[in-house]
C-alpha cells in the first residue's frame, strides 16, 4: 500500500467534487509533503486535494523575507527538502536577475544542498519582484497580471509539464510564487503524469513562447490558469499570512 491509500485513511480527503469544505491542517500538509519525496506513486488524485491549505507560521514568516528581499527587483529562489521525517524550506535565497533566477546558479545550488546529505528536493519557492510587474503592465506586457494579482510564468509551469526522467534538475511536486502581498502554489496530482509533453519536441523555450503568444493574441488569457487546466495541477492563492484557497478550474 503506497503512501495516498494510507494518508487517505488517515486524513479526510475529498472526493470527486467533495473537496469543498475540506481543510488541510499544517501537519497534513507536512505529512504530504514529506510522502513525496519517496516517489510520485504518493500523489494524490486530483479530486482529493482539499478546499483550503494552512501553512505554519514559519513558511509565513519566509515568504514573507522573500517578499521584502525581492524588493530591489530582483529574482529570489528558495528550495523544498525532504529527509526521513523531516520538512526544510532553505532560508538562505539565491539572488537571481529581474526576470530570471540563471540554470547555472540553481544546479550548483543543488549540487551544494544535496552535498553529505540526504535530502530529496521536491518544489521550489520563488519571487516575482513587483517593480518589475509595475514595468510589465507600464509597457502593456504579462497581461494576465491585471486580472490577478499573483500568478506563474509559463517557464515557472514547465517543469510540471515534463516527466519527471526528463527534467534535469529534480522532480518538482509542488512550487510557489511571491508576487507582492500575494502567494500562488502549484501542487501536482496523480493525473499530471497523464497529460505529459515530450520535452523532445516542446523545449522550456518554445513552451514559454507559445503562451506568451496566446496572451498577446487573447488580452483575457490567464495562461498559469489554462496550463493548469491542460495539465492536471491543483492552484492555491492568498495573501501571506493567510489560508491558501484552492482556485476553482474545469480541467480536461
Amino acid at each position: 500500500m503506497n503512501f495516498s491509500e494510507i494518508f487517505r485513511d488517515i486524513f479526510p480527503l475529498g472526493v470527486g467534487t467533495k473537496h469543498e469544505g475540506i481543510t488541510w491542517e499544517y501537519e497534513q500538509v507536512r505529512e504530504y509533503l514529506i510522502s513525496l519525496s519517496s516517489g510520485p506513486q504518493n500523489l494524490i488524485s486530483i479530486n482529493d486535494y482539499p478546499q483550503v491549505i494552512k501553512l505554519s507560521r514559519h513558511w509565513h514568516e519566509i515568504l514573507d523575507k522573500m517578499r521584502r528581499a525581492s524588493q530591489d527587483g530582483l529574482e529570489r529562489l528558495s528550495f523544498i527538502g525532504a529527509r526521513d521525517d523531516k520538512l526544510t524550506v532553505q532560508e538562505d535565497f539565491i539572488i537571481g536577475e529581474p526576470h530570471r533566477i540563471p540554470s547555472k546558479l540553481v544546479s550548483e545550488a543543488i549540487r551544494r544542498g544535496r552535498r553529505g546529505t540526504e535530502t530529496e528536493f521536491i518544489g521550489t519557492i520563488h519571487s516575482h519582484p513587483r517593480k518589475r510587474l509595475e514595468r510589465d503592465i507600464l509597457w502593456g506586457l504579462w497581461k494576465e497580471r491585471i486580472h490577478h494579482v499573483a500568478g506563474f510564468s509559463p517557464k515557472d509551469l514547465y517543469p510540471f509539464t515534463v516527466s519527471f526522467s526528463s527534467y534535469r534538475f529534480y522532480p518538482e511536486y509542488l512550487a510557489m510564487v511571491v508576487e507582492g502581498n500575494g502567494v500562488v502554489l502549484s501542487l501536482r496530482t496523480q493525473e499530471t503524469e497523464t497529460a505529459q509533453i515530450n520535452p523532445e519536441l516542446v523545449s522550456q523555450v518554445a513552451f514559454d513562447s507559445y503562451w506568451r503568444q496566446k496572451e498577446k493574441n487573447d488580452i483575457h488569457l490567464n495562461s498559469d490558469l489554462e496550463i493548469a487546466k491542460r495539465h492536471n495541477l491543483v492552484f492555491y492563492r492568498a495573501n501571506i499570512g493567510e489560508c491558501l484557497s484552492r482556485i476553482p478550474l474545469t480541467h480536461n
